[in-house]
């Protein structure tokens, strides 16, 4: 700002528009002018008269200024196309290595919205919560999402603060039939009248407020509409569920979006369940599933804390007394239900770890990218100090001359941006079709990325174009006409540019550490031997209740020449379909110990391949028989306080309300995800009721064996289902069940093939987490790779010399390769702690893990290493053996 005793309005005014230098000579007379007048006319009149002055400056101003600005844009587009011509290594390595950057940033932010906007649609997204419970038995927590079915009444009761109550039970798939034609439909969802008070749904026919008043209503999707009836109008028609109830469709609705936590294709009134039909009783306080939960709405700015008492009443009002300082009723916010995977959910969880591992991806890759730039700009400011030092003769200021480069940096990350995202579009479908977690992301249709985008380009600009600018518009002139500079523009020059390539190198590290880690983790998941058999193994669920008709169709199944064994369970060894309960010890005190009862025949052992460690499994149950045999496995065992298997044999124990004998222990194996620790576990004939499954053993006619010694592992030996001795066998199936179950469609569903999928999302997500990675780290070798070419040719002379005094070739490319090498084992130690940090946090998380291994740090230090070696010893063995003559012959 010029000195001036003009008043401070007009000093404001004139230096947002003119230069220091310009503004002594344009405004000097209006001083004059102003102290003249004020000395005649007096103050008032002076300062009236020079707002005038400046309104009317206002418009020549404004033009002058558009048209320098335009001028000098034109200016900086000439320069810049130049300056990417005269370079075209350095400029190819900018532009992609921001634009790869850019892409990256753009799709995990895209991701990252799309996992965080679940549910945002429902307008009382803030107010909703979920009731849940936690219980503490010998300090050991479970968490439980599900509702015993009297809860939703006893909170409406009891608890009137609570704006609105509702109670759903969730269905994975069920039999729908349509004027005879029957379907396997998915994610059925029974719901009371107060469901549609609290969510949000768009119908498109039908009348939202008296909809779900009839037991006999259902709603249907706009697809699933379409499947059953096509386009003519599905009011007033029936749909029999399951074969037992019946209902008449009142109304359609607009599919529910993918990003919710309550999916469903056909919505139920929760008053016409039947215990038949889920195989629960509906009044008791202890029985619960956890398809079964209740959610409610609060008052606005409610605090949940006020509702922690209350839910002690009501848990001494119907809880028995033993429970009261076991078990905890909480509310967990709609916000956590995607994010949470201690407890239930209809759809996949994913941890708010892993969202922030793509953010800090994302960021880093950006900030890489944007560190080459930089990098590589201050590095060639040895080819711009006499540019700079002209421009700064002729008249130019330092302000100008960081717009320029700052300007120069908008046209490449503009030439970056548009190519990101070129790419990201064509890169978005392939991304969709990866995730398959039924995201439709999509850049051009999502008008809510646009500020997102315009903050990333922009944070690109200052990120990249900031320090850069501030360097080269430092140069005085005087230094740069004498070559003073090259001093201090060397390698050894720009402490902060070796700074930057340290900070550059050590966060590569830790993201290939972090790369190892996730990978081998994986790996662990997928060969880890789970403890039972699941290859070749054919489930299908049976569709009645019917014990003696169930088990004549089982029996008939093995009569089969390629079936060896078949069973009837509550479910396959990793099904969530078990009765959860508590167990104690007679005559020993300890705590009741929490433990899950799988009802299941005499042959599951064999068919699943169960391996005992002590006694028999069970016996062909007996009508009439009233003596109970639990077969436990060896987690009961050390929880109970018994010394080895052996011992439990023969001794009692008492399961929920039923004491019975162990007559068997079988060897701990993995019932659900590698992320929970195996639970105590009880094996009973007793309750043949509950039995949900028939599961076939057989024989495909493989005659290879790829994974030969680990056939109980995670990871598949290949796929058999195309065999001909499957398909025989799976056809065989179906014609027993059209014999049996006419009035029922059959599905099956393999074994492995469920296996599989419970790591499916997981999988998917960390292939991507390593792609990144990858890229991330490409980005960095091209940054170095261009850096290292720079700093060859600004040391060719160095080098000329050096050969003509007798240096040798190797010791050439020593000198050369050394610094680099520093920075990378700086880079290393200092990556190595945060990796450690950051990867041994995370493995907390499963319960079956792998270490952090020494071998993970020395090969990523390895890896960057090497890649530094590669990267400088091509261009450093070029110029160590190029001819000298050439490199000083113009000295």
């Amino acid at each position: 700002m010029f000195k001036s005793n003009l008043p401070w309005y007009a000093r404001l005014f004139v230096s947002g528009f003119t230069e220091s230098y310009d503004s002594y000579f344009l405004w000097g007379d209006i001083e004059e002018i102003f102290e003249h007048k004020k000395e005649s006319n007096g103050i008032l009149k002076a300062h009236l008269w020079l707002i005038i002055q400046l309104i009317k400056s206002i418009p020549p101003l404004i033009i002058d200024n558009i048209l320098w600005s335009i001028s000098m844009f034109r200016n900086y587009l000439k320069v810049a196309y130049r300056n990417i011509i005269r370079n075209k290594v350095y400029s190819f390595i900018n532009i992609t290595g921001l634009s790869i950057g850019l892409v990256c940033c753009i799709l995990i932010y895209m991701f990252v919205d799309y996992e965080l906007s679940f549910d945002k649609h429902h307008s009382n997204y803030d107010n909703i919560y979920r009731v849940v419970s936690q219980s503490n038995y010998g300090g050991e927590i479970a968490y439980d999402a599900g509702a015993p079915f009297p809860l939703a009444n006893a909170l409406r009761n009891d608890m009137p603060g609570l704006k609105s109550v509702t109670h759903i039970y969730y269905l994975d798939e069920i039999q729908a039939k349509v004027n005879n034609e029957a379907f396997i439909e998915k994610n059925i969802l029974f719901a009371d009248t107060s469901f549609l008070k609290i969510f949000d749904y768009e119908f498109l026919i039908g009348n939202k407020a008296s909809i779900m008043s009839k037991n006999s209503s259902a709603v249907l999707t706009e697809t699933t509409a379409k499947k059953y009836f096509g386009n003519k109008s599905p009011l007033g028609e029936i749909l029999l569920i399951d074969n037992q109830l019946k209902y008449e469709v009142t109304g359609i609705i607009k599919d529910p979006p993918q990003n919710t936590s309550l999916p469903f294709n056909i919505l139920l009134p929760f008053n016409s369940i039947t215990e038949e039909l889920i195989g629960l009783d509906l009044d008791r306080w202890n029985v619960s599933s956890s398809n079964s939960n209740v959610f409610v709405l609060l008052a606005g700015h409610t605090k949940v804390d006020l509702f922690s008492p209350k839910f002690e009443e009501m848990k001494r009002k119907y809880l028995p007394e033993k429970k009261w300082d076991k078990e905890f009723f909480e509310l967990q916010p709609l916000s956590a239900m995607h994010y949470n995977s201690n407890y239930h959910t209809f759809i996949y969880a994913i941890s708010m770890e892993t969202i922030y591992i793509f953010l800090a991806i994302g960021l880093a890759i950006l900030v890489i990218a944007g560190v080459n730039y930089v990098n590589l700009s201050t590095a060639q400011a040895v080819k711009r100090a006499k540019e700079v030092g002209m421009r700064k003769v002729l008249g130019a200021y330092r302000k100008q001359l960081i717009k320029q480069f700052i300007g120069e940096t908008t046209i490449y990350t503009t030439l970056a941006f548009l190519l990101a995202i070129l790419l990201a579009e064509l890169c978005v479908g392939y991304v969709n079709d990866f995730l398959d977690n039924g995201a439709s992301l999509s850049l051009l249709n999502s008008p809510s990325i646009i500020l997102p985008l315009m903050f990333i380009y922009i944070a690109s600009i200052l990120l990249a174009g900031f320090y850069p600018s501030i360097v080269l518009s430092a140069f005085t002139p005087a230094k740069a006409f004498k070559k003073g500079i090259n001093k201090k523009t060397g390698t050894k020059g720009f402490s902060l540019r070796n700074g930057l390539v340290v900070f550059q190198f050590a966060v590569s590290q830790v993201l290939i550490i972090s790369t190892f880690v996730v990978s081998t983790q994986m790996d662990y998941f997928k060969n880890k031997e789970l403890g039972f058999r699941k290859n070749e193994v054919i489930s299908v669920s049976l569709p009645e209740r019917d014990y003696n008709k169930n088990l004549s169709f089982a029996n008939s199944l093995k009569s089969m020449p390629s079936v060896e064994n078949v069973t009837m369970a509550l479910g396959t060894p990793t099904s969530d379909n078990l009765v959860d309960t508590r167990f104690t010890r007679p005559g020993i005190t300890i705590d009741s110990i929490p433990v899950q009862i799988k009802a299941a025949d005499e042959n599951y052992a064999d068919v699943f391949d169960l391996k005992l460690v002590a006694g028999r499994f069970l016996n062909k149950h007996v009508e009439g028989d009233t003596l109970k045999k639990w077969v436990v496995n060896e987690s009961l065992i050390r929880k109970a306080g018994f010394d080895n298997p052996q011992d439990a044999v023969g001794e009692y124990i008492d399961v929920s309300r039923h004491r019975g004998e162990i007559i068997g222990v079988v060897k701990d194996f993995h019932p659900f995800s590698l992320h929970e620790e195996i639970m105590p576990l009880v094996f009973t004939n007793k309750f043949q009721r509950f039995f949900a499954t028939v599961s076939v053993k057989y024989n495909s006619g493989r005659t290879n064996n790829l994974n030969k010694g680990k056939s109980d592992s995670f990871q598949p030996e290949y796929s058999v289902y195309n065999t001909s001795a499957t398909k025989q066998t799976l056809d065989a199936i179906e014609a027993k069940w059209k014999e049996f179950f006419p009035a029922y469609s059959f599905s099956h569903e393999f074994f492995d093939e469920y296996l599989r999928r419970l790591y499916e999302t997981e999988d998917r997500l960390f292939t991507i987490i390593k792609v990144f990675t990858l890229l991330a780290v490409f980005i960095g070798c091209l940054g170095l790779l261009g850096l290292i070419s720079f700093t060859v040719v600004q040391k060719t002379k160095e080098i000329g010399i050096r050969k003509v005094l007798g240096a040798s070739s190797g010791s050439i490319v020593l000198i050369i390769t050394r610094e680099f090498l520093r920075n990378g084992v700086i880079a290393c130690l200092l990556g190595w702690p945060i990796a450690f940090y950051f990867m041994n946090d995370w493995l907390q998380s499963f319960a079956y893990r792998v270490e952090l291994s020494w071998w993970m740090f020395l090969s990523a230090g390895i890896i960057g290493l090497a890649i530094i070696l590669f990267s400088v010893s091509f261009q450093s063995i070029k110029a160590a053996l190029s001819n000298p003559i050439n490199s000083i012959r113009y000295e």
